[in-house]
């Protein structure tokens, strides 16, 4: 596409030069002798009309030639990431009380686009941690980068135009029945379909990812997840343990 706008300058830049040398001759001999604005001169104006005839169907064909590309370029999706900072809880009702059986951080995207968006699904980039007491960041092997939509069947995977979809992006739950009473129970944190392992004390959890369709990806995203480790049985005391920042 660069090429093809590379080449569309030129010859705007060609047709004007033409036009101008045609239309404003003149002799140069140590001064200006002479200068014809606008002649009426049928030869010239005729030598005008076949140079613009020239350019013009050298124009039809490129755009013959980059056809798909220009159409690409008008009507096309395009993903815009919801920069949503807040996750979720998910409430259990026991005899015991209201608390949260697991949370969850769902991505929500939008087809800001003019075409509909087919196969739509995020993909992880890199996963990364880093505690207090460490130096750099530890890169996280994980097994699946690709992370389907919610409650959408992959036939009906279709974002149109203003429309709006959402991927699961990482959960923290409880490996034990959530109706043992043990507070700071064991736990099980997933990026997607990973399981990360879960680091004691402040540590901070580095996502990168892009979203992409059929033809089409979004820019690159990322979000930090803050949390120390801990559980807790209602959202309103996990937010003082977990909490989540959008950087890009």
């Amino acid at each position: 596409m660069k090429i093809f706008k590379r080449i569309l300058i030129d010859i705007v830049i060609i047709l004007a030069g033409c036009v101008i040398g045609i239309l404003l001759p003149f002799k140069l001999i140590g001064e200006v002798n002479e200068i014809a604005l606008f002649p009426f001169d049928e030869h010239l104006w005729n030598h005008t009309f076949d140079v613009i005839n020239s350019i013009l169907l050298l124009v039809t064909l490129l755009t013959a030639i980059f056809k798909e590309q220009i159409l690409d370029k008008i009507y096309h999706a395009k993903f815009e990431v919801e920069k949503n900072i807040d996750y979720r809880e998910i409430v259990e009702h026991t005899e015991q009380g209201s608390r949260a059986n697991y949370y969850e951080k769902v991505m929500c995207v939008q087809n800001v686009g003019n075409r509909p968006a087919i196969n739509c699904r995020l993909i992880l980039d890199s996963v990364s941690f880093k505690s207090e007491s460490d130096y750099y960041e530890t890169e996280v092997d994980f097994k699946e980068a690709e992370i389907l939509p919610q409650s959408l069947k992959p036939s009906n995977n279709q974002l149109k135009p203003q429309g709006t979809i959402s991927f699961p992006m990482f959960r923290v739950l409880p490996k034990v029945a959530a109706h043992d009473e043990i507070p700071e129970r064991p736990m099980l944190f997933q990026i997607g379909n990973n399981e990360i392992e879960i680091k004691q004390g402040k540590t901070d959890y580095s996502i990168t990812f892009h979203v992409e369709a059929e033809n089409i990806q979004s820019t690159t995203n990322k979000i930090v997840i803050h949390w120390n480790g801990k559980w807790q049985n209602r959202k309103t005391e996990m937010d003082k343990v977990l909490s989540i920042e959008y950087l890009s």
